[in-house]
């Protein structure tokens, strides 16, 4: 039995809720839940706390194998209301020390899911998937292809993604894709970048709602040095209702930047009415 299935067990029996129990042990009701549902661990000082409260070992908190809820814990006599020693207390202390030291691993001992592929190239394994998480610190998934809540590789996949290719929540990279993206080339709700796309986007080139850009911004509002959008503030401005198809979009872009690349004269183009 496993310590959340103990401790849901323990707590029905002397009738308490989530949130009493919570109040004995001085935390939110939340952390109890947490406990339950075996998405945390209880810090040593409250699963000492516990064991006091239900009157019960750490061993048997601790050790999904051992079921006596006694253990080497000190007894209460309830006919004369004291704690009465057990035949060895040298030995019951050095027992406390070793389950204390076995809490403090187990706490720490990394949770959750890891693949990481035999073969490698430049030093990197080929695939790494990791989320592994312990109580003080998130293992990062290093690959050529990497995937985690924190990830660095060639192409990346995590929250807080790093790569040549990123796509997260936090992306970085030469082309990343993010809530907030940053990179050569950024896609994201927020996109800074080189050439940046997005509901606010910042770069050298730039097209959003919110484009602002060192040299062409194109969205409902735009600046740059040429802006083109429904406000448009710059050097050049155009609006984007009086821009009628693409042909005439890219003899703007054209007259202005007679040198663009192809790649992104297309890109603006696709904005306007073929």
């Amino acid at each position: 039995m496993k310590f959340c299935d103990k401790l849901i067990e323990l707590r029905r029996e002397r009738g308490l809720s989530q949130e009493q129990l919570a109040d004995q042990l001085d935390v939110s009701r939340q952390s109890v839940s947490k406990w339950e549902s075996d998405q945390t661990m209880p810090e040593l000082s409250k699963l000492i706390t516990l064991s006091e409260i239900f009157e019960v070992s750490l061993d048997y908190l601790m050790r999904d194998y051992i079921m006596d809820r006694s253990g080497t814990r000190e007894k209460k006599d309830n006919t004369i209301g004291i704690y009465q020693d057990i035949p060895n207390r040298e030995n019951h202390y050095s027992s406390l020390e070793s389950q204390i030291n076995e809490i403090n691993d187990y706490i720490k001992k990394p949770r959750g899911f890891e693949y990481k592929s035999k073969k490698t190239l430049f030093g990197l394994p080929l695939i790494h998937i990791c989320f592994l998480y312990s109580r003080h610190r998130i293992k990062v998934a290093r690959g050529i292809i990497a995937i985690g809540a924190i990830s660095v590789g060639f192409f990346s996949i995590g929250v807080l993604s790093l790569g040549l290719f990123a796509l997260g929540a936090l992306a970085l990279g030469l082309l990343s894709f993010g809530a907030i993206s940053l990179g050569a080339i950024a896609v994201g709700s927020i996109a800074i970048g080189y050439l940046a796309i997005g509901a606010l986007s910042i770069g050298v080139y730039s097209l959003g709602s919110l484009a602002i850009a060192k040299e062409i911004a194109v969205g409902a509002l735009a600046s740059g040095n040429l802006a083109i959008g429904d406000e448009s503030n710059g050097t050049y401005c155009y609006s984007i209702d009086a821009i009628q198809t693409k042909a005439m979009a890219r003899d703007i872009i054209l007259t202005h930047y007679p040198s663009i690349p192809k790649f992104l004269l297309n890109i603006f183009s696709l904005v306007f009415r073929s």
